[in-house]
């Protein structure tokens, strides 16, 4: 058993030397954000901020140099599949690679640029924690995602049970594998699978799903009636006359609102086979009745015009 354990251990510490080495990228968002806030650097400056021990400003550069995005996770799921790890195997591991004294090469996206970070204890300690490698996968979740998802967007999926650190309840569990089962095909499957993730965290997965969305879809709905009220106001008026008069001039998102909308619909009909209308406050009553994705697409393009 320990023969294997620090097989295993040692296996994992190799796969994450050479990605540190090797395969660290840069998005244009982390590029587009260091140009912003430290105002179009070349590279020798930001390498000067890197190897500056004593600036206040390196520790949150590196950690955003060496954040582990999705497809680093994703090079990595396949092994933390097939094996398990505790919180004393990765205190092993972060020794291992301290050990190596490891630099870091990070690609600035397509521009052949690259930055060398040496990964001590201060920099690997957030980057390992980032990774959850310790998080047991549910068994049963598992299985329905090797059955039913190609392998790509099995290994996408388990990234994303994985960051969320999920420890489904039976009743979560029974819903996640239905969702997986009716929507393994569809293009929008990991963006309702994102959805969902987010959307059981602000209910404390405690809830009804189905009632507790549509409970979210009704007030998302009743903030979009109450924003386009004020903005027809505002059209007759002007913000500072209803500030004036006590008038609540808030903010939404329309189109975050109207997605959010939508996935539910979406979501629901594929698990539930149903969903339940909404009405426009003001109205003559009529209201909106999903029968399918394709209504809930044609809500967003009428409301988005």
């Amino acid at each position: 058993m320990a023969a294997e354990s620090n097989e295993k251990n040692h296996f994992l510490a190799d796969s994450l030397a050479a990605l540190l080495r090797h395969r660290i990228q840069a998005g244009p968002g982390v590029i587009e954000y260091i140009n912003s806030i430290y105002g179009n650097p070349d590279i020798g400056e930001i390498q000067s901020l890197i190897d500056d021990q004593d600036s206040s400003e390196r520790e949150s550069l590196v950690e955003l140099l060496l954040f582990p995005d999705e497809p680093i996770q994703a090079r990595l799921e396949d092994m933390l599949q097939r094996h398990t790890y505790t919180a004393g195997d990765m205190a092993v591991v972060a020794t291992d690679l301290i050990d190596r004294n490891i630099t870091a090469t990070v690609s600035l996206g397509d521009t052949g640029r690259k930055l060398h970070v040496r990964v001590d204890r201060t920099v690997l300690e957030p980057f390992l924690t980032r990774l959850h490698l310790d998080y047991s996968p549910d068994p049963q979740l598992n299985r329905t995602m090797a059955d039913n998802l190609s392998q790509a967007r099995w290994i996408a999926a388990a990234v994303r049970f994985r960051n969320a650190r999920l420890e489904p309840s039976v009743r979560l569990r029974d819903f996640l594998q239905r969702y997986i089962r009716a929507m393994h095909s569809d293009p929008f499957f990991l963006e309702g699978l994102d959805f969902l993730l987010a959307f059981v965290q602000e209910t404390h997965g405690d809830a009804e799903l189905y009632d507790a969305m549509m409970r979210k879809k009704r007030k998302s709905w009743h903030h979009l009636n109450r924003f386009d009220a004020v903005e027809d106001r505002i059209r007759k008026s002007n913000v500072e006359t209803l500030l004036a008069q006590g008038e609540r001039v808030g903010y939404i998102d329309r189109r975050r609102t109207l997605k959010t909308v939508a996935a539910i619909d979406r979501i629901c009909l594929a698990v539930y086979g149903k969903t339940e209308p909404v009405e426009s406050e003001g109205s003559n009553g009529a209201g909106w009745e999903f029968r399918g994705a394709e209504d809930a697409a044609a809500m967003i393009r009428l409301l988005s015009s």
